[in-house]
């Protein structure tokens, strides 16, 4: 027992070793934020048409990255709040709502480079809280619920890190088909594919 204690403390030892020479940092804390694309939605009867238009969305948040030793691997938790305007032509002019909400993405990725310059791309679940704060939209309340639920989505992207800067690009798609018509157009709202870029600073 004692000679695995031993064999154990040398591997760990000489994995901090290895990555103290490569200039790994093994835990990594950072903040960022960005802007969400725009999700046009439509939906048409015979004699009816609602367009809602996501004017702006944007968010920020907090993440922590675990580099795993000697691999080109990390594991990078993060914690978003996010701000969701949407606007609505077919309803008035004034038929806006803004819709906040809380999301944690837990990614897997892989980096190539050091800590001056870094390539990396990353996937993983999106885990959402659901809608927090005021929620609101003149003349269409039905529509704030589907905001309330939570849900798990899906992200991939690319980023590039440049010294302590952090640059993100990502796809954040939905696991379920988005089969739509009139009747399910408001259930289907707060279920869109978007494109998503952020700024962040890692210590």
């Amino acid at each position: 027992m004692k000679k695995v204690i031993v064999l154990a403390l040398a591997a760990l030892l000489s994995v901090g070793a290895v990555s103290a020479n490569n200039g790994k940092r093994l835990l990594q804390i950072g903040v960022h934020g960005g802007l969400i694309s725009n999700a046009d939605f439509e939906s048409a009867t015979e004699d009816v048409t609602h367009t809602f238009e996501a004017a702006s969305s944007y968010y920020a948040g907090l993440a922590l990255r675990v580099n795993i030793p000697i691999l080109p691997i990390y594991v990078q938790p993060e914690l978003d709040y996010m701000w969701h305007n949407y606007t609505n032509e077919a309803l008035g002019e004034n038929a806006s709502a803004t819709f906040n909400t809380m999301r944690a993405p837990i990614l897997v990725g892989v980096g190539l480079g050091g800590n001056a310059f870094k390539i990396r791309a990353n996937a993983g679940p999106v885990f959402d809280f659901g809608a927090v704060g005021d929620n609101n939209f003149a003349g269409w309340e039905e529509f704030g619920k589907t905001f309330e639920k939570s849900t798990v989505s899906w992200t991939a992207g690319l980023g590039l890190d440049i010294s302590k800067l952090s640059i993100d690009f990502r796809y954040n798609g939905e696991f379920a088909d988005q089969d739509v018509n009139f009747e399910n157009a408001i259930q289907k709202m707060g279920k869109q594919s978007t494109w998503s870029l952020s700024l962040g600073l890692m210590f």
